[in-house]
C-alpha cells in the first residue's frame, strides 16, 4: 500500500456478498450464484369497479392488486369517453387520479410500435411530472408488454435516442 494508506484486507480473501447484508459503497464483493426462483401465481384480484367503464379485465386486475378498485370521480367521467375515442379535457385537484384517467385508455388502446415510431406521446411541462406519469403508467404498460420512456433534458441524450431507435411504445416528454 501507498505510504500513509491503510491496507484494507491485508491479503485476506474478499468476503462473498450475502443478499441479507446491507451493501455499502460500490459493489466490491463477488455475488453468490443465484438459485433459480419460481414465481408463485398471483392471488386473485379483488373486485374492481373499472370493467363497467370499458376497462379490460387484465388492467382492472393490476389496478386492484395495487389497491385501486374504484375509479375516482375524474376517472369515472373520463375513462369511458376516452376509450370510445371522444376527446376529453379534465380539470381536477392534485392527487385526484388524472394520470390514470388518461393513462388507462392510452395503455388499453396503444399498440406495439415500430422502432423510432412511438404509438402514444404525452407532453408535460416538467421533468418531475414526466417521471411521475412514467411511474404511474409503467406497471400497466409492462403488463401489456408496452415499452415506456420519459424524455427530458439534463440526462444522457444518447441513451434516450438509443431507446427511441430500439422501439418505445409510449413516450412521455
Amino acid at each position: 500500500p501507498a505510504q500513509g494508506r491503510p491496507a484494507y484486507n491485508n491479503g485476506a480473501p474478499k468476503p462473498a456478498y450475502r443478499p441479507n447484508q446491507e451493501r455499502r459503497g460500490p459493489a466490491r464483493f463477488a455475488q453468490e450464484p443465484r438459485q433459480e426462483q419460481r414465481q408463485a401465481p398471483l392471488p386473485p384480484a379483488p373486485h374492481s369497479d373499472f370493467p363497467p367503464l370499458g376497462v379490460d379485465q387484465d388492467i382492472a386486475d393490476i389496478l386492484a392488486r395495487n389497491g385501486i378498485t374504484a375509479p375516482t370521480p375524474i376517472q369515472a367521467l373520463a375513462i369511458a369517453d376516452a376509450l370510445s375515442g371522444v376527446d376529453i379535457c379534465g380539470k381536477a385537484r392534485t392527487g385526484s387520479g388524472k394520470t390514470l384517467a388518461f393513462g388507462i385508455p392510452m395503455i388499453q388502446k396503444a399498440e406495439r410500435a415500430h422502432p423510432g415510431f412511438p404509438t402514444a406521446v404525452v407532453l408535460v411541462p416538467t421533468r418531475e411530472l414526466a417521471t411521475q406519469i412514467l411511474n404511474a403508467i409503467d406497471p400497466l404498460a409492462r403488463a401489456r408488454r408496452l415499452r415506456t420512456l420519459a424524455i427530458f433534458g439534463g440526462v444522457s441524450l444518447g441513451r434516450q435516442i438509443s431507446m427511441l431507435r430500439s422501439g418505445v411504445d409510449i413516450v412521455i416528454a
